[in-house]
């Protein structure tokens, strides 16, 4: 019977009686996150050196038998431009390493190389110097980096496939014929139905940024809940009810749970028929609310692709887009085959998408442009809703929506105690705008404009006022 030793000096613990190793079934003690097979495999015999060590005999694990030997690469006889071996043999300095790095290894991955060919590279020349510097997790690491580049590059193989076969595999680009405009005019093509007027139609992909803290995640769920309720949200109308998938990433289950009973308790207050919404929204909305889904890995993709054909949701809500992919944001080849995985679900299943994502560093874009990372994010949506914080914690919400009519600005508002925004109409805007003016001028006496405009914008912003006072200064 064998007992447990650690042998880190040979890369590896042994477990035998009385010993723990993880199981399929088991929860992760911080994500929560419960670990699954993802490939059952006959349990191995253990080779008779394992067996020795085990017994106390500290004999040198024979490396040949376990590892493949890795013979030099002649950098100058691989099927790569001179620029590229350049860059293997000098490297880039701290802070362009890693995108000097993706750089060579999609050039080696495209020139066949396997993986102990690609390593063997990095051992030898400069520009493996990040990888070496991973010391004791250098091998997953860049294992991870391999993998992104095979996903993204073709082999010579792949390039020499039968184009025949090329052709059958994608059978519907061969099969969508260019149309005269005539043929195109008189073709009856089905109008794309809202699901919420004026804001989202159905087959559309829409993105929501902001700072943190803004209550991006409380927009989304107080969307997610209105459509499946069939209720308005933010004042629009939506038509009936909808299945909607919430797939959360960013909450504790705990937490969340108390956020959704906390929403529906006070979103069906004061209504007649407040049983019949909660069982609405208990029926149609549901939920993921784990960590570690990726949805750039095949396996997870698969599984989600089954939640929808389970399912069949109107609308999917993603929240956070950072913790969904294993991707670089900032890497537009990165962004653009992410944003390809969303649209080939929205196309195949006809369903709407939601991001929930986070802000750039800086303020001062507009629109999309204030997404984090690649600007592609903003060119592939349909819908980008940014979410900015006003005077008196209000919330600014500028929407840039490609299939609807332009739609000013939303100011929100969130009382302390509620998970739930309302609209703070412009009536009331210059209403309380005009209070406050008539307010100040009685307690100062005269004053110029100048100052009364810096005194307001303590307490409203400088977009409300240009909208408020042109029109209504005479009323002060």
């Amino acid at each position: 019977m064998y007992g447990n030793r650690s042998l880190k000096k040979h890369g590896f613990d042994i477990r035998g009686h009385g010993g723990q190793v993880v199981a399929a079934g088991s929860k992760h003690p911080v994500t929560g996150n419960p670990y699954q097979v993802l490939k059952d495999v006959t349990i191995a015999e253990s080779p008779e050196f394992l067996l020795k060590l085990t017994a106390g005999e500290d004999i040198k694990a024979p490396q040949g038998r376990i590892i493949k030997e890795i013979s030099a690469v002649e950098l100058d006889s691989l099927p790569i431009r001179q620029e590229t071996k350049d860059l293997i043999r000098n490297s880039k300095p701290n802070g362009e390493r890693s995108e000097a790095l993706m750089t060579v290894l999609n050039a080696l991955v495209g020139a066949g190389l396997s993986n102990e060919k690609i390593i063997s590279v990095l051992n030898q020349y400069p520009i493996g110097e990040k990888y070496l510097e991973k010391n004791n997790a250098k091998h997953n690491w860049i294992m991870s980096q391999i993998k992104k580049a095979r996903e993204y590059v073709s082999t010579p193989e792949q390039r020499d496939a039968n184009p025949q076969e090329t052709a059958e595999q994608k059978k519907l680009l061969v099969l969508a014929q260019p149309e005269s405009v005539r043929d195109f005019l008189n073709r009856n093509i089905p109008e794309r139905k809202p699901l919420i007027h004026h804001l989202l139609n159905i087959e559309e992909f829409h993105i929501a940024s902001g700072p943190a803290k803004q209550g991006k995640t409380l927009l989304g769920m107080n969307m997610a809940m209105s459509l499946a309720s069939g209720q308005y949200f933010l004042g629009n109308k939506i038509d009936k009810p909808q299945v909607v998938l919430y797939v959360q990433q960013e909450v504790a289950q705990y937490f969340f749970k108390e956020r959704l009973e906390i929403m529906i308790a006070e979103y069906i207050r004061g209504h007649k028929n407040a049983n019949e919404i909660s069982d609405l929204i208990q029926g149609n909305l549901f939920h993921w609310s784990y960590r570690g889904l990726h949805i750039d890995d095949e396996n997870h993709l698969s599984q989600i692709k089954k939640w929808i054909e389970e399912r069949k949701p109107a609308v999917i809500f993603f929240d956070p887009l950072y913790l969904l992919h294993t991707k670089d944001e900032n890497r537009t080849d990165d962004m653009a085959r992410l944003m390809e995985i969303f649209h080939s679900l929205i196309s195949q299943y006809n369903i709407s998408i939601f991001l929930i994502h986070h802000a750039g560093k800086k303020s001062d874009y507009s629109g999309g442009d204030l997404h984090r990372g690649s600007s592609v994010l903003q060119g592939a949506s349909d819908g980008n809703w940014i979410l900015r914080k006003e005077k008196n914690d209000r919330l600014n919400l500028s929407l840039d929506l490609r299939n609807q009519r332009k739609i000013d600005d939303i100011t929100l508002n969130r009382e302390p105690d509620s998970l739930w925004f309302d609209v703070v109409y412009k009536e009331n805007l210059i209403s309380s705008t005009i209070v406050i003016i008539k307010n100040k001028v009685s307690f100062h006496g005269e004053v110029a404009q100048k100052d009364l405009l810096d005194e307001l914008k303590k307490e409203v912003s400088e977009r409300t006022l240009y909208i408020i006072l042109p029109k209504n200064w005479t009323k002060v």
